[in-house]
């Protein structure tokens, strides 16, 4: 699950020098969802003061938040092709973790590399 932050231009703020004029955006909130259809769904759900309020469905402008955890947290599809072929998911904050998870599971007996059309692939991406 995604988290999102949720913010608008309606309305108005007032700056802290009450005489001055400032356009600028309000934040209606942080939420998490799937997408940011159903993060829009949440915050409006858990928040009923923001229709209350009068906001916009259609005027909400939806960011995805990437946060450090998130950063730090890889996915790593490992296919292995053996006599049968089986992927596997391994969750490591680094490339090298992943390799060395493999690598472990190798001398472990884990995976059996036998003939010449057996090998490992493994692809990287973010979660």
């Amino acid at each position: 699950m995604n988290e999102y932050i949720i913010y608008t231009t309606e309305g108005r703020t007032i700056a802290p020098n009450e005489h001055v004029e400032v356009e600028n955006c309000q934040v209606l909130g942080c939420t998490r969802g799937n997408n940011s259809e159903e993060a829009t769904d949440n915050l409006l759900k858990n928040n009923p003061w923001i229709a209350e309020a009068g906001f916009d469905k259609s005027e909400f402008i939806v960011k995805q938040i990437v946060s450090n955890e998130k950063i730090q947290t890889m996915e790593f599809q490992i296919e292995i092709l053996e006599s049968n072929s089986r992927v596997e998911t391994v969750y490591a904050k680094t490339k090298e973790d992943a390799i060395a998870m493999v690598r472990n599971q190798y001398e472990n007996g884990e995976i059996v590399l036998t003939d010449d059309n057996s090998y490992v692939n493994v692809s990287f991406r973010t979660l």
